[in-house]
Parts: structure tokens; C-alpha cells; sequence
């Protein structure tokens, strides 16, 4: 296979460890998943499992074809699709401040969601398996749920093409109940990180469109977490990995490739080494605060979390965010950061401007606030 572009996973536990590649296969450009250690071997065969299985329960569906994959020498191989994903729709529309087709399209996909034989359960009893997986404070689950829940099933990962939904990446799917909602708060929560740099947009008006509740939200945000903790590793420090000098444009795998765009340059894994240096200035007793809410923000907060550093806030100068919540964190203004207590990382492209507004505040660089991702 001639690989173009790679994408490691080495963030994740050993058994969970993958490489996603495309490249050139029988004059094909195909994706490729496979292990990158004995341990994740059966991971990776268990994706074409999982795709019979979707098979056997959502046949029936006209409005949804799953990508077939095929499983050889403990790899998977699928067709890449060169169409732009659901998710490359919708930030078409943003940009275009097309937001009446834009909400068309939300709608639409609850509805395709809540269409796949879905079940109504009152307070099912949870499996062990359930558990393992998303944590023990849910005994039971009620509402809409998937018989065998493809908790992947989001906008990254669908094309809507001729009025069909077709679904790509079978890696997390459980053959037991998930709520269709969880899935839906997923999709939401990626969704609302794309957009937000083209739309002032209310997260919990996004939330109460497709239907979850503020109760629903921290059951779900529990389970989002104990899904992480369950599939990474807790010395994370993510990778990603371009083979050969070919711009995306040029291949035309932008539409499913945006996260690897960070490594085009040298930049982002330079601003990496850059913060992990900065942050040894930090004290450890100080509340770390990120200035900024758009995508270098929450690149900023990756980074941290990476490096084990816990965030407790975002900040920006956007009065109308203030008192929000992005990636359950509250945004606030900078005059609630105490210069005692509170330390802050820029992460934005407005880093020079933020940094005299700081500086003219009387901050000092290193000792109040430092420099995270900002682009």
C-alpha cells in the first residue's frame, strides 16, 4: 500500500493502540487501520466484527449504508470517500451564514439517529460490560436507546450522499443498550468545537434542540468521561504524523483529514514543546485559566490535559460568553482572575493583542501567564 498520510494513535492504551492511514491500494485510495502492537491486535479484528454486526441489526435501513471493510493480515481496509462529510456540510453553511440550512441539516440527523431501530426503555438495568466502559454511577438507563450502539456515529464520520447516510469507522460499537442521545451529545460537543470560530452560538440552546436535558447532560458528559479514561492512557501524549510532502488539497482529504493539518508544519508540535517548558514556571497550588474559546483554546486545553495539567476555566473578553460553559468549563472575564491564585495560558491568534492587554494590567509573562497553542 502506498501511504500518503498516517495518523498514530499511541495516546490510547496498549490494547487500544492504532495507526489510520490512507493511501494508494490495487489503484485505490483506500484507509487502512491496523495494530501497532500485539496487545491491540484483536481491537483491530474486532472492527470487522463490528461491522457484521451493525450489518445484521440495521440492514433494513434504507437511509444508511455502511461502508464495507475487510479484514486482512490483522488489518481493515475501507474505500475512502472523497465527498465531504456531514461535519465539512455544516461548516460550509456556517461560513456561509447559512444557519436555516444548517439547523435543516441537525434536524434531519436526529431524526435519521432516532430512525435505526431504536428501542424505549424505563430504567433498564446496565450491563457489567456497560460499566467497564462508562462508568459505575449509572445503574440504569431510560428514554431512546440503540439496541447495539455505534457511539461513533457522528458527523466526522457520515457522508449524506443521494439521501443516503453513509457511515464510515466501526471501532466503538457495543452490543448492548446505548442512549441515542449520548450519541447525539458526541456529536455536539465535536460539532461545537468546529464552529464555534464562525457562529456565536448558545451550546445549551444547541442541547435543547436535539433534546438533552440539563440532567441528561451531566449523565452524559460522565459517561463521555469515563469512556476517555477507559480508552486513553494517562501518559498521553498525542502524535500525529504526515508521510510525504503532498498537501491535503492536493489529494483532495481534507474533508475527513482536518486534524492532521496541525502537522503540515512544524509549528503545532513546536508550541507543544514550547508549553511543556513554559509550565514548569507554574505553580502547582495556582488555578489555570486559557484565554481564549475558539479552536486554539481547545487545542491549548488537549495540550494540558496531555501533560497532566487540570484547567479550570476559559477567559475572554466577549461579554456575552461570560457565565457559558464550553467543554464543561465556565468562560469568564479577566477581572475575576485573581493575580494570587490564578495563572493563564494564551491560547489564540489574538495572542499579541491579549498579551499587552495582560501586560497593561500589570501581569508579567512566566509568573502570571504564559503562551499555549495559538493556531
Amino acid at each position: 500500500m502506498d501511504i500518503k498520510y498516517a495518523r498514530y494513535n499511541r495516546q490510547r492504551n496498549e490494547q487500544f493502540q492504532t495507526e489510520t492511514a490512507i493511501g494508494y491500494r490495487f489503484d485505490q485510495l483506500t484507509v487502512r487501520k491496523r495494530a501497532l502492537n500485539d496487545k491491540a491486535t484483536r481491537h483491530v479484528q474486532r472492527i470487522q466484527e463490528n461491522y457484521e454486526l451493525l450489518q445484521l441489526h440495521f440492514s433494513t435501513i434504507k437511509t444508511m449504508k455502511l461502508v464495507p471493510v475487510t479484514l486482512e493480515n490483522n488489518a481493515v481496509f475501507y474505500e475512502y470517500i472523497s465527498e465531504k462529510t456531514l461535519n465539512e456540510m455544516i461548516l460550509d453553511y456556517i461560513r456561509n451564514k447559512k444557519f436555516e440550512e444548517f439547523y435543516a441539516v441537525l434536524d434531519q440527523y436526529v431524526s435519521f439517529l432516532n430512525s435505526l431501530n431504536v428501542l424505549q426503555v424505563d430504567k433498564a438495568p446496565v450491563s457489567d460490560e456497560f460499566k467497564q466502559v462508562f462508568g459505575t454511577e449509572c445503574d440504569t438507563i431510560s428514554g431512546t436507546v440503540f439496541p447495539v450502539g455505534n457511539i461513533d456515529l457522528t458527523f466526522e464520520n457520515l457522508f449524506l450522499i443521494n439521501g443516503q447516510y453513509q457511515v464510515i469507522d466501526y471501532e466503538w460499537v457495543f452490543d448492548f443498550h446505548i442512549p441515542v442521545k449520548y450519541v447525539l451529545y458526541r456529536a455536539i460537543q465535536q460539532l461545537v468545537v468546529r464552529i464555534r470560530d464562525y457562529m456565536e452560538i448558545d451550546y445549551n440552546d444547541l442541547l435543547s434542540r436535539v433534546g438533552i436535558s440539563v440532567d441528561e447532560y451531566g449523565q452524559y458528559a460522565q459517561m463521555e468521561r469515563s469512556f476517555v479514561a477507559y480508552v486513553k492512557s494517562s501518559n498521553y501524549l498525542g502524535q500525529y504524523l504526515i508521510k510525504d510532502n503532498a498537501s491535503l488539497e492536493d489529494t483532495k482529504l481534507d474533508s475527513q483529514w482536518r486534524n492532521v493539518q496541525p502537522a503540515t508544519s512544524d509549528s503545532g508540535l513546536i508550541q507543544k514543546g514550547y508549553l511543556e517548558l513554559a509550565m514548569q514556571q507554574y505553580s502547582s497550588e495556582k488555578n489555570i485559566y486559557i484565554w481564549g474559546t475558539g479552536t486554539a483554546g481547545i487545542k491549548t486545553m488537549a495540550v494540558l490535559n496531555d501533560l497532566g495539567y487540570k484547567v479550570s476555566g476559559f477567559l475572554d473578553n466577549n461579554e456575552k460568553k461570560w457565565g457559558t460553559v464550553m467543554q464543561e468549563l465556565p468562560i469568564s472575564s479577566l477581572e475575576q482572575v485573581s493575580l494570587e491564585s490564578d495563572y493563564i495560558v494564551i491560547g489564540s491568534s489574538y495572542f499579541k493583542e491579549i498579551k499587552k492587554q495582560l501586560d497593561e494590567a500589570g501581569l508579567k509573562q512566566h509568573i502570571h501567564y504564559c503562551f499555549g497553542i495559538i493556531n
